[in-house]
């Protein structure tokens, strides 16, 4: 992007709380030359997938980033690559969830993925089609990179701290890998781990304190426009409404709710200032 250039945006963009899931329902993203679709993913994914870092590097924010999920429909620009997708979802958040977000370097305890002695016995991926299975201690993954092949590894619980790629492959590989504890303690787990790696993979995983970039979360709030959504959601759960709304309801009316959907409905309609409780770092 030149001197001058804004930032690539959707032309149109819709954010609308997600239905509560039930068997059957669409989960996923959906992308082609004219629209992006993703459904039933909460926030925080959307945020780490759109930055294209590990879950565990995006540090910080409210608990609804993980519980409460959204649906995403935007229509692309003619001609718009590949690479600007996530910009264009970046500057999307920026503006409906009024996200903020820093990089800090940390000091972290992680396993490093590295070339074993006897070398990679990766093999290198054909048909250019990502496919991912997973079992009970088993992960079959093609046309994955070592950078995600990292992410998915300690997501499947492989691991019992992160993995920092640091093989030094490029492209992308199709992978099989199989471990087996022999007891459920996690010193077993990752011993095992660490054998089945080098044996089947010809990588090594080794316990390193690495500087690792984190993605930290300084400020984002819920689409002010959602608020009748979400409380229709809520007003059927009195539990969920007070789980979740405790802390911006103020005791004076939340005490004194009758307990029915219209009322909930009401309440909701009445705290014209509930979005403007937004999350801020430090506060």
């Amino acid at each position: 992007m030149t001197f001058g250039q804004t930032a690539p945006k959707f032309e149109v963009a819709s954010v609308k709380l997600s239905p509560p899931y039930q068997p059957g329902n669409t989960v996923g993203v959906r992308l082609d030359a004219t629209q992006f679709n993703s459904s039933g993913i909460p926030l925080r994914n959307l945020i780490y997938s759109a930055y294209g870092v590990p879950t565990w590097t995006v540090s910080g924010g409210p608990t609804w980033l993980d519980t409460e999920a959204y649906d995403i429909s935007a229509t692309l620009p003619s001609n718009t690559p590949k690479e600007q997708i996530n910009a264009m979802l970046l500057a999307l958040f920026a503006e409906r969830f009024k996200l903020t977000t820093h990089r800090e370097m940390r000091d972290y305890a992680v396993y490093a993925l590295v070339l074993a002695k006897e070398g990679s016995r990766l093999k290198a991926s054909a048909d250019g089609k990502f496919s991912i299975r997973t079992g009970k201690y088993h992960l079959e993954i093609h046309n994955v990179s070592m950078a995600a092949f990292v992410t998915y590894l300690f997501s499947a619980h492989a691991t019992d701290r992160p993995v920092v790629d640091m093989t030094g492959l490029k492209g992308v590989f199709d992978v099989t890998f199989d471990w087996t504890p022999e007891t459920v303690e996690p010193t077993d787990m990752s011993s095992s781990v660490f054998s089945a790696i080098q044996e089947q993979l010809g990588l090594k995983l080794e316990l390193r304190k690495s500087p690792v970039e984190f993605i930290v979360i300084d400020r984002v709030e819920r689409p002010s426009d959602n608020r009748p959504q979400l409380c229709a959601r809520l007003a059927n759960s009195q539990v969920a409404f007070f789980a979740r709304f405790s802390r911006w309801c103020g005791s004076g009316w939340l005490y004194s709710c009758q307990p029915s959907a219209i009322s909930f409905q009401r309440v909701c309609a009445e705290r014209e200032d509930w979005s403007a409780a937004p999350y801020s770092r430090g506060s």
